[in-house]
């Protein structure tokens, strides 16, 4: 009887099943390069790349920096005083959250807002979260 075996390696490696006829084992792997799994990061609209790294921004941004992008966001008019005034009331990683999402659903231009800002106040998360 034959039997299929699977393993996962990473999130860029491929394995295939290999029908075994004994007790021999082997695996036949297929990379992928980044390229071919995920768009290029140039040809997404920026609220989709916002998207991609929310969760990377909620867990590194720090509440410095997100003291500073609301301000910048607020003089930009992304925001509003309200908007402002409620995220700032909130914990960091809530206001992490809400300052990116509030961003991503006003659409491409806020969404490219926020990238700005966070390139010139954090270059470091930025360079990270590759959004330079």
């Amino acid at each position: 009887m034959q039997r299929a075996e699977f393993a996962l390696k990473s999130s860029f490696t491929l394995l295939l099943p290999v029908f075994l006829s004994g007790p021999r084992r082997e695996h036949v792997q297929t990379s992928i390069s980044a390229e071919d799994s995920l768009p290029a990061e140039d040809s997404l609209p920026t609220e989709d790349r916002l998207l991609l790294v929310r969760t990377k921004f909620i867990n590194g941004v720090s509440e410095a920096v997100l003291n500073q992008l609301l301000d910048k966001l607020l003089e930009r008019g992304v925001v509003n005083d309200d908007e402002m005034q409620s995220a700032r009331t909130k914990i960091r990683a809530e206001k992490a959250r809400d300052v990116i999402d509030t961003v991503r659903r006003k659409g491409t231009e806020a969404s490219s807002v926020l990238i700005a800002a966070l390139c010139e106040v954090d270059p470091c998360l930025s360079r990270v979260l590759t959004l330079r």
